[in-house]
């Protein structure tokens, strides 16, 4: 299994996806940004393909929020080969994200947990 722990599950309606993944990628390059969390972060978190492969076929999400998504995985290539262009990357980005955000007609987005009947988050084991 590719999850090696217990996982929890969080659901987010299909209407949701878009907006929940553009602020998510959006908070992560400004942790990127910020130094909190590594360049390699990208294509360990959002960036790997079984994230943004399956909203290709589902159309869950938009078509910019998947390309953006996509090029998580070169970060850390662009810190190391162009160092003076890294910023404004992020930048680039981020700056994506918001209009994509600005598009949408509702842009927050609710999520929930699966919770076992007892109220505690339910456990997924392997």
């Amino acid at each position: 299994m590719l999850l090696e722990k217990d996982t929890v599950v969080l659901r987010v309606t299909e209407d949701n996806v878009s907006a929940f993944l553009a602020c998510l990628a959006m908070g992560t390059l400004c942790a990127i940004r910020a130094k909190t969390l590594p360049a390699e972060a990208g294509i360990w978190t959002l960036g790997v393909p079984r994230i943004w492969e399956p909203l290709i076929a589902s159309r869950a999400a938009s078509s910019e929020v998947v390309e953006i998504l996509q090029t998580f995985d070169e970060l850390s290539a662009i810190q190391k080969l162009m160092p003076e262009k890294f910023d404004k990357e992020i930048d680039t980005l981020i700056g994506r994200l918001q209009v994509e955000l600005a598009n949408i007609e509702k842009p927050v987005w609710q999520m929930e947990w699966l919770v076992s009947q007892d109220g505690k988050l339910e456990i997924m084991r392997d």
